[in-house]
């Protein structure tokens, strides 16, 4: 799987290998064309711009081929931890049906976004 983070930060190392990573993405929308890669998966009723965005090769639906995805990661990488109480658990449940629905995917592949 093919993961490039797109979060900018400030200083130190961490901050030059964010800035490879952004020229590394900058470098695969140039070799694939930008119509190569559809608009970001992400919660539809987001209204503000995604902070925290990954470009990931994948495939989605078996019926096409795997090709760069971006995602959100910051709407969906509540699910990579466990809910702690009932209530969370339930409400996180009916948002992964929600944006299973919303986004036309199963509700695995809306929990695997997030995953590296």
């Amino acid at each position: 799987m093919f993961t490039m983070d797109a979060k900018p930060t400030s200083g130190g190392s961490k901050g030059k290998r964010h800035a490879t990573k952004l020229v590394l993405s900058a470098i695969v929308l140039i070799s694939f064309g930008a119509s190569a890669i559809d608009a970001c998966i992400q919660n539809p009723r987001r209204s503000e711009p995604c902070p925290h965005q990954i470009y990931r090769m994948m495939k989605l639906r078996d019926s096409e081929p795997a090709k760069i995805t971006c995602i959100c990661l910051a709407d969906f990488d509540k699910f990579l931890t466990p809910a702690k109480t009932d209530t969370e658990k339930a409400l996180r449940k009916m948002e992964l049906k929600r944006l299973a629905a919303e986004l036309q995917l199963t509700e695995e592949q809306v929990a695997n976004l997030a995953k590296r």
